[in-house]
C-alpha cells in the first residue's frame, strides 16, 4: 500500500472516514458554514460524492481482482481521496476555477495520479521505476523499489498543490526539491537492493 495503515484499521473503517469527511466538506461548503455558495462549490462536491461511490464499488467488486490489487487497491484509494477531501475542507481555495486552471494544479494532479499507477503496475517499458541499464532487481525488489517511487512520487504531487497558489518561485523550489529528493531515494534504495 502507498499509504501504510495501522493493520488494525479495517477497510469498513476507511469506508467510514471518507465518507464523514465527505460529509463535513459537504456541511463546511453549503450554507450551514458559509454565505458565498455556488455552483462551482456544488460541482465539486458532487464529483467529490461520484469519486467516493466509484471507490466503493471498486471495493465491492475487489475479489475480482488479482490478490495484490484486492487487499491494497481498495484502502489506497479511499486514502488518497481522503487526502483530497482533507484538502477540499482545509484550503477550499484551491478548488476555485481560477486555481484548477492553473498548469500548478494540474502538475500536482499528475504526479498523483503517476503514485496511484506506479505502486501496482506490473514491470512494463512505460510506467515504473527504470533503471535495467544501470541496476538489476529481481520482481520483488523492483516492487518494492516502485512502491517507494510511488510514495515519493505523492509527496512531490501533494507539495505541488500546496504550493499552488504561493509563487511561481516557491512552487518551482518545492517542485524541484521533491523530485531530487524522489530520484536520490530511489537510486540509494534501488542500489542497495540490487542484485
Amino acid at each position: 500500500m502507498i499509504i501504510p495503515l495501522p493493520k488494525q484499521l479495517s477497510l469498513r473503517t476507511v469506508q467510514v472516514i471518507s465518507g464523514v469527511l465527505l460529509g463535513v466538506a459537504w456541511l463546511k461548503q453549503t450554507r450551514l458554514f458559509t454565505v458565498s455558495f455556488n455552483d462551482l462549490k456544488t460541482l465539486v462536491l458532487l464529483i467529490f460524492t461520484a469519486i467516493l461511490v466509484l471507490i466503493l464499488v471498486i471495493s465491492a467488486m475487489a475479489n475480482h481482482l488479482p490478490d495484490r490489487l484486492k487487499t491494497q487497491l481498495p484502502p489506497d484509494l479511499l486514502c488518497f481521496f481522503s487526502l483530497f477531501t482533507i484538502t477540499l475542507i482545509a484550503y477550499p481555495q484551491l478548488f476555485t476555477a481560477k486555481q484548477l486552471a492553473m498548469p500548478k494544479v494540474d502538475t500536482g494532479l499528475i504526479f498523483i495520479g503517476l503514485a496511484l499507477l506506479t505502486a501496482y503496475v506490473p514491470r512494463n517499458p512505460i510506467i515504473g521505476v527504470r533503471l535495467s541499464a544501470f541496476i538489476t532487481l529481481s520482481p520483488q525488489n523492483q516492487r518494492r523499489v516502485n512502491l517507494l517511487a510511488a510514495r515519493l512520487t505523492l509527496v512531490v504531487g501533494i507539495g505541488c498543490l500546496v504550493t499552488a497558489t504561493f509563487s511561481p518561485s516557491i512552487f518551482g523550489l518545492t517542485l524541484f526539491v521533491t523530485t531530487l529528493a524522489l530520484l536520490v531515494g530511489v537510486l540509494i534504495v534501488a542500489s542497495k537492493l540490487a542484485e
